[in-house]
């Protein structure tokens, strides 16, 4: 298995799975420097790392997400962000988009598209052809949160301000909604038939929402901020 190690972030990412993967990637703080650092994991129960590529940037790194096929990366720093392969030497990039401080984006399930946050907009891309072929908008506040279904048909997101938005990608429209303003959502996940989501944020709160409604709640003493992509 891969692990990704990116030397800048908050810890709280260390505990994000990737969509599709068992891969899973952290971010970690090193003085002034901005690394990229690919590591290979052992067998149970050492778990021990190997870098295998390490790569320094001057900028900033905000999100990173792992294709499918572990042969590229996305990684969203303060003026771009950057579609990246990984070679056998080398962490290369391919492709530049134009979203600053990109804080959340995914591969699909296939890794045929991604999603990326820019602002309040959530932009679909293909990753083979670079071609930005669908915007979804309609959130008022910074996006936290993005999953994809298992067949790629279908697309979730939650935000700071307080919306759960299901979406259709075949029209990029949304099918499902659910708002609640006193909650600042930070991450959302789904069963693997989609007919489940769970969500958490600044209310302590994981909530399980079935047909845009909430149908359970569970209290927490402590707030919960980053779920697990596969439940």
């Amino acid at each position: 298995m891969w692990l990704i190690r990116g030397m800048w972030f908050i810890r709280r990412l260390l505990r994000k799975k990737l969509a599709a993967t068992e891969r899973a990637f952290d971010v970690d703080s090193l003085g002034g420097g901005r690394w990229l650092s690919l590591y290979t994991r052992g067998p149970k129960p050492k778990w021990q790392k190997n870098a295998e590529l390490v790569k320094s940037f001057s900028e900033e790194a905000y999100s990173v997400a792992f294709h499918p096929s572990g042969l590229h990366i996305l990684v969203g720093f303060a003026d771009k962000l950057r579609l990246m392969n990984l070679l056998m030497d080398d962490i290369r990039p391919y492709k530049e988009f134009a979203i600053k401080m990109c804080r959340e984006c995914r591969f699909s399930t296939g890794g045929d598209k991604f999603a990326a946050v820019n602002g309040n907009t959530i932009q679909i891309y293909s990753t083979y052809t670079c071609e930005n072929i669908g915007n979804l908008r309609g959130h008022n506040g910074k996006v936290r949160s993005l999953h994809w279904s298992p067949d790629d048909t279908k697309f979730v997101s939650a935000g700071l301000d307080g919306a759960i938005y299901e979406w259709s990608i075949s029209d990029f429209k949304r099918q499902n909604e659910n708002v609640l303003k006193s909650c600042n959502y930070s991450s959302v996940a789904a069963s693997p038939d989609f007919n489940s989501l769970f969500a958490v944020g600044s209310d302590r709160k994981l909530k399980q929402l079935e047909n845009a409604q909430i149908l359970k709640e569970f209290e927490s003493e402590v707030a919960l901020d980053v779920m697990s992509k596969n439940i």
